[in-house]
């Protein structure tokens, strides 16, 4: 990682921290924050609830490239690209009101981008002197990938028997930061079997095996296409903590 890319990421946090700061507040007491920052009240404090959700979600799409920059270029460059938009917003066409906003994201902007230009300019040049292709770090993974059996993936499903039923909350406050975490692992962590840790979405769930198989006609191709049939592994899991009957419950497959 260059010296450059190192700064980059910390402009980059910098940002997200700053989104943070701003937008959870305000998802749970819109005025009370605007208040707090001596913005104007909103008369409609549903829809300032709203944007900073969004601003919180869009948020996390910029963490891989807080990470490594030249690894995930996209996300690099959407988080420095996506400040303006919302300083003309707020210095411009909506003049007048909330003009905090539209400071925050152009004093980022003004922060983010030359660090990004530097950090694109400095990027690590394949090595000609090697034998071989050359290879791009920018495109090593962090684990190698060299796939797992069937029967690997069962033996390590199916291994261990639990003393009691276990029982996880999933997302919450508390576990926000283990989320980011685990998120920025998981684009990086490509093996199929990983050491043991809580699921933080759909925690509880359960898993099955059998045969995928296909009898019908389909307009897919590949293992969505008639006749194709192979072994699998499923997990059927359940969205939120209420686990028991007679709660409404989301379910998912994976």
């Amino acid at each position: 990682m260059t010296r450059s890319a190192i700064w980059f990421g910390r402009a980059m946090w910098l940002g997200i921290l700053i989104d943070w700061a701003l937008g959870i507040p305000a998802i749970v007491d819109p005025n009370w924050t605007l208040h707090l920052l001596r913005q104007p009240q909103s008369p409609n404090p549903q829809w300032v609830a709203f944007a900073a959700m969004l601003v919180i979600m869009l948020s996390f799409f910029y963490i891989p490239g807080a990470f490594d920059p030249y690894r995930y270029s996209v996300s690099a460059w959407l988080g420095v690209l996506a400040r303006p938009p919302g300083s003309l917003f707020f210095l411009w066409l909506y003049l007048g009101q909330y003009p905090i906003f539209g400071l925050v994201d152009l004093g980022l902007f003004l922060i983010q981008f030359p660090l990004l230009v530097l950090t694109m300019r400095a990027a690590p040049r394949p090595d000609i002197t090697a034998i071989g292709p050359p290879v791009d770090p920018r495109k090593q993974d962090v684990f190698e990938y060299d796939g797992s059996t069937f029967a690997e993936v069962r033996e390590a499903v199916f291994s261990g028997v639990y003393a009691q039923l276990p029982f996880h909350r999933g997302l919450g406050l508390a576990t926000m930061l283990q989320f980011i975490n685990a998120s920025a692992r998981n684009l990086a962590d490509k093996r199929d079997i990983r050491p043991c840790y809580d699921k933080l979405i759909h925690a509880n769930g359960i898993c099955y095996t059998g045969v995928w198989r296909i009898d019908q006609d389909s307009p897919y191709t590949g293992y969505f296409a008639k006749g194709s049939e192979g072994l699998v592994i499923a997990r059927l899991s359940v969205a939120g903590p209420q686990l028991t009957h007679g709660h409404r419950r989301a379910f998912g497959i994976a």
